[in-house]
C-alpha cells in the first residue's frame, strides 16, 4: 500500500495603520528594529539593508550542534534594478545565503580566516524577515585574542518571463532560457548589503559559553518498517510514533513537529555503516536531516493529542544494493530534536514487515509501546 504524496511595497495611506504595522512588526520580530532606509521607495540600485545586529538566544539543539554565539537582525530588499518588463518575480521571490560571511580571529597583528571544514556558521531567516547567524568556536585558537564575524548579506531574486532582444545583461543577472527540471524560476538577479564586522570575544574577554537546557522533550514510544509492493515498484517506509512532552504540542500544530534529525547512521547485521542515496539508491547521496509528517488519518484513531506519526525517510531513498539486501533487519542510531530542544538519542534495531491497511491502523496506539532498547525516555 503506497501512501499518498501528500512587494512591492504598499503605501500606507492612514497614520494609525503606520503605527499599528510598526507595533505589530516589533511584536513579531522579537523586538528588532526596523531598519532606518533614508527612502523604502527610493529607485537607487537594488540591494539589502539590515537593522543593528543584536545578541541572540542560542537553542540547546545549537548548543549541541557545537554553537555558541548567535547574532539576529532583519533585512530588506530595497532599491531597484533595470529589468526587462516581461519579467515577473516568482513566489517565493527570495533566497538567502552565507556568501562571503567568515569568522576571523587575531593573534597579535595578525589576521587569519578560519578555514572551512564542518559547518563554521549557521544561519537560518524568519518569515518576519529576520535573519540569524551562529559561530561554532570550538576549532578557533585558544590564544586568538580577538574574534569576529564579518562579511555582508547575500541574497537572491527570482524572475520568469522572455527576455527582449538587445537587452544588456547586468553581471549579477543569471538568465536561464530554458529552466532545468525541477527548477521554477528562469532568471536569478544577486544583491548584497554593505559589510558588517562584529565583535564575537574581545581581548581579555570570556569564550561565549551558552548555559541551555539539556531536558529532552521528544519520546520514541513505537517505529514500524513496514514494506509493500504495488504496481509501481516496491517501497519501504519506517514510521515513528513520537510523543511530545509539551501538552500544548497538538497533532494539528505542525511547527511542534518540524523534528530534526541528528548524528543520523545506519549498519546491518555485521555492524556495517549502510548509507542511503536518492533516485531509490542509485542517485546522489542522501543525508537525512529531518522527518516528515504523513497523514495522520491513517492511522491508529487511538492516536492521542501529544503525539504524533513521523516518516524517519522519504520513500526514494534507498541503500545502493536495495532494501532487499536487509531483510534480516537493520539498526538505525539517531537524535531527534523538536523546537530546538536538546535531542533525545535513539537506537533502533527493526527488520521490514508486510504493510497493510490493517497494521497501519494498530499503528500509533498508545497501548504499543517499543522495548527499552529502542528508546530513550
Amino acid at each position: 500500500m503506497k501512501l499518498g504524496k501528500s512587494r512591492d511595497i504598499a503605501i500606507l495611506m492612514l497614520p494609525v495603520l503606520a503605527i499599528g504595522a510598526v507595533g505589530w512588526w516589533k511584536s513579531t520580530s522579537g523586538g528588532l528594529e526596523m531598519p532606518r532606509f533614508s527612502n523604502p521607495l527610493d529607485p537607487g540600485p537594488m540591494r539589502i539593508e539590515y537593522s543593528p545586529f543584536k545578541k541572540a538566544k542560542i537553542t540547546p539543539l545549537e548548543a549541541y550542534e557545537g554553537y555558541s554565539w548567535k547574532t539576529e537582525t532583519s533585512y530588506h530588499f530595497v532599491g531597484k534594478q533595470d529589468l526587462p518588463k516581461t519579467w515577473i518575480e516568482t513566489t517565493p521571490s527570495r533566497g538567502m545565503n552565507l556568501g562571503t560571511v567568515r569568522i576571523e580571529f587575531r593573534r597579535g597583528q595578525k589576521w587569519s580566516v578560519m578555514k572551512s571544514g564542518k559547518q563554521l556558521i549557521t544561519t537560518g531567516t524568519g518569515t518576519d524577515d529576520s535573519l540569524t547567524f551562529g559561530a561554532r568556536l570550538d576549532d578557533v585558537p585558544r590564544d586568538a585574542e580577538e574574534v569576529r564575524l564579518r562579511g555582508r548579506i547575500e541574497g537572491q531574486r527570482y524572475y520568469n518571463g522572455t527576455t527582449p532582444k538587445g537587452w544588456v545583461k547586468p553581471r549579477n543577472v543569471i538568465v536561464v532560457k530554458t529552466p532545468r527540471p525541477g527548477i521554477f524560476f528562469q532568471h536569478t538577479v544577486f544583491v548584497h548589503s554593505k559589510p558588517f564586522d562584529l565583535l564575537i570575544k574581545g581581548p581579555n574577554q570570556p569564550w561565549p559559553k551558552p548555559i541551555v537546557s539539556k531536558k529532552k522533550k521528544v519520546q520514541l514510544r513505537d517505529a514500524k518498517w513496514f514494506s509493500w509492493n504495488d504496481s509501481t515498484g516496491n517501497y519501504q517506509q519506517i514510521f515513528l510514533h513520537l510523543r511530545h512532552q509539551d501538552k500544548n504540542a497538538g497533532q494539528r500544530d505542525y511547527i511542534w513537529w518540524a523534528s530534526i534529525l541528528t548524528d543520523f547512521k545506519m549498519y546491518d547485521s555485521k555492524n556495517r555503516e549502510v548509507f542511503l542515496f536518492y533516485r531509490n539508491g542509485v542517485g546522489p547521496r542522501y543525508y537525512p536531516l529531518q522527518v516528515t509528517l504523513p497523514r495522520q488519518s491513517g492511522f491508529s484513531p487511538a492516536l492521542v493529542g501529544t503525539d504524533v506519526v513521523s516518516s524517519l525517510l522519504p520513500e526514494d531513498v534507498a541503500p545502493s544494493n536495495g532494501w532487499g539486501a536487509y531483510k534480516g533487519g537493520l539498526r538505525f542510531e539517531f537524535g531527534l530534536s523538536s523546537r530546538g530542544c536538546w535531542p533525545t538519542k535513539i537506537r533502533l534495531s527493526l527488520r521490514p514487515e508486510p504493510s497493510s491497511e490493517k497494521a497501519l491502523r494498530k499503528f500509533g496506539n498508545p497501548a504499543n509501546v517499543l522495548g527499552s532498547n529502542g528508546m530513550e525516555p
